[in-house]
């Protein structure tokens, strides 16, 4: 009887024994999970913070480098118009008629067109900068919401690692939560790569849209001012 008795009470304990050391290798495992959902976490939203980073350098770079060949390029053919204007005015000089004001209205002119053109291309280029970095800022918040989803799995990883709570966190759905959480943020990461390249090309051809229009605009000024100053030369006495 006694030797049945202990017998039981040795397999009792046995029992308990396997049954706490799986729980225990089962919460193990959870937490080497949610260690490496944290890793793979953090170094997606480094990534975010890089590129984003990287992103508003090119832009940044591509639009100063479009506002200056778009003004540089402008100001050639309004620099060949004045050289007709001239032309003309030299030749009406020549024939002996006073036109010589011609040509300075043509400079006063000429000095306006110029800078309608470079406070309009400054205004394309600040507008698409800022919209770029409002758009941009999505990306922030997707960085924020990672370094908060890791603490929050940090604190479940000391709550399983406490004595008190081990049973109430790990045993709970929790731990898995979280890393069905941290593999959806991990997953979605291609797809946001996508829209920061939508983004971009976005604000690249509304910038190129906003600068033709300028274009147009000064094209029509410099008809306007070839039309006066032809009509001051023809009546210069």
């Amino acid at each position: 009887m006694k030797a049945a008795i202990v017998l039981c009470l040795i397999m009792g304990f046995c029992e308990l024994a396997v049954a706490g050391f799986a729980r225990k290798k089962e919460k193990n495992k959870r937490l080497d999970e949610l260690r490496v959902a944290i890793t793979d976490v953090l170094f997606n939203v480094e990534q975010h913070t890089t590129t984003n980073t990287d992103q508003l350098i090119n832009m940044q770079l591509f639009l100063r480098f479009t506002r200056h060949n778009f003004t540089k390029t402008f100001h050639t053919e309004l620099s060949a118009e004045m050289n007709n204007i001239r032309a003309g005015v030299d030749a009406a000089l020549a024939e002996g008629r006073h036109a010589a004001y011609c040509f300075e209205d043509a400079e006063n002119a000429r000095k306006k067109i110029q800078r309608v053109i470079e406070d309009g291309a400054y205004s394309c280029t600040n507008t698409s900068l800022y919209d770029f970095l409002h758009r941009l800022s999505i990306f922030v918040k997707i960085a924020e919401k990672g370094k908060k989803m890791v603490r929050q799995i940090r604190s479940t990883i000391a709550a399983c690692d406490s004595v008190m709570y081990d049973k109430i966190f790990c045993a709970s759905d929790w731990p898995n939560k979280y890393k069905e959480h941290a593999e959806e943020f991990i997953t979605m990461y291609p797809l946001f790569s996508e829209y920061r390249l939508h983004i971009a090309r976005d604000i690249a051809n509304k910038t190129l849209l906003c600068l033709q229009t300028l274009k147009t605009k000064g094209l029509e000024k410099i008809k306007e001012m070839k039309f006066r100053n032809q009509s001051c030369v023809d009546g210069a006495e």
